[in-house]
């Protein structure tokens, strides 16, 4: 009788087998149809070295849910000019051209593969929507429109979602934020005031306090002295070498942040630099930075003496080169780091006393 019961379940289970199977095909044959049909055609139909215009807009606030939501947004505007890129809102001044070049080399390779979403609703979810995005894109040739995406947040594998105009779709590509920024001063190319620390041969300093001079010696003993008849050295004080590479340094890695524009205002201080210094290289003529304290904020104002325009340094910045070139912070003596105590050893287990009964 169990024998009869085990028969009778064999077509059941062969059945069950076959309908896997079927399944398990099927699945397959229509993987292999979606990935046949999923197009890989360019993400813009247009050739990068032709376009000579963008602008880019975006949210200033880091609402993630909203990014629209408060209402601030910035935007840029990048052009083409004798194969150069420059920021028209910024008085002309020079944009960052390799990063203008990346990020239309990735656009040019962004390919409209399997969409990720294709709904109003995966717009917004995706913030490529046109009301909610992170990014809006647009791309002119010669004053015609070429190209026009929006770009969202993080899909997956590394890959940022993007919407093209033409096409409702929201497709997933190399492409960061990051890459895309819509305010100028990230745009701005910061060789502008570039100076190789060690191309440096002399810091002339003029503060507030007081005013000194240092050079950089070669040979057996390299490094920074302060030149004779400064008022630290008349004072018999002694320069710290590290410190003044420090400020070389600080000087070499400063980042302007804007271009406030090419004719001074009454609140820039600029007649009343709270820093001046002229800083001489191994190859060129010396150039002079001043640096004033804006009148309102907490900004400062850079004016280099071989550049037309007045550079915004926020205060971040601003402020620790300022307090680096203070002489009295040259000639300050670093303090020794404090001796680690010596560990205490344990005290020995005292064995419990008998008790008496």
């Amino acid at each position: 009788m169990q024998r009869s019961n085990s028969t009778n379940w064999l077509p059941i289970l062969a059945g069950a087998l076959a309908a896997q199977i079927l399944l398990a095909v099927a699945l397959g044959f229509w993987s292999q149809r979606q990935s046949a049909a999923a197009p890989q055609s360019p993400l813009i139909s247009v050739d990068p070295k032709t376009i000579d215009r963008l602008a880019i807009d975006g949210p200033v606030g880091n609402d993630d849910s909203n990014p629209q939501a408060n209402g601030a947004t910035q935007r840029v505007e990048l052009a083409r000019k004798d194969n150069h890129w420059i920021l028209p809102g910024s008085f002309d001044a020079p944009a960052d051209d390799t990063k203008v070049r990346t990020l239309l080399e990735k656009l040019e390779q962004g390919k409209r593969g399997s969409p990720v979403g294709s709904t109003s609703e995966s717009q917004r979810r995706f913030h490529v929507a046109d009301n909610v995005y992170e990014r809006h894109l647009v791309a002119q040739a010669g004053g015609k429109t070429v190209a026009e995406l929006w770009v969202g947040s993080a899909t997956v594998f590394r890959k940022t979602a993007v919407r093209v105009a033409s096409d409702g779709d929201v497709y997933a590509i190399d492409l960061a934020n990051w890459d895309v920024p819509s305010g100028a001063g990230e745009w701005l190319d910061n060789g502008l005031v570039k100076v190789d620390p060690a191309t440096l041969t002399r810091i002339d300093i003029t503060g507030s306090k007081a005013s000194l001079g240092l050079e950089h010696e070669t040979g057996d003993k390299p490094g920074w002295k302060a030149v004779q008849g400064s008022a630290q050295v008349a004072k018999g004080r002694e320069l710290n070498t590290r410190r003044a590479q420090a400020l070389a340094d600080m000087i070499g890695r400063l980042r302007i942040d804007g271009v406030l524009g090419n004719k001074p205002q009454d609140d820039w201080n600029v007649d009343k630099p709270s820093l001046r210094l002229v800083l001489a290289t191994a190859k060129g003529e010396p150039v002079t930075w001043s640096i004033s304290k804006m009148a309102s904020g907490d900004d400062y104002v850079l004016k280099a003496s071989d550049k037309p325009w007045y550079f915004q340094l926020k205060n971040y910045t601003g402020k620790p080169l300022l307090e680096g070139a203070e002489p009295d912070q040259l000639f300050a003596k670093d303090e020794p780091p404090p001796v680690p105590k010596a560990p205490q050893k344990p005290r020995a287990a005292q064995a419990p006393r008998p008790v008496k009964s």
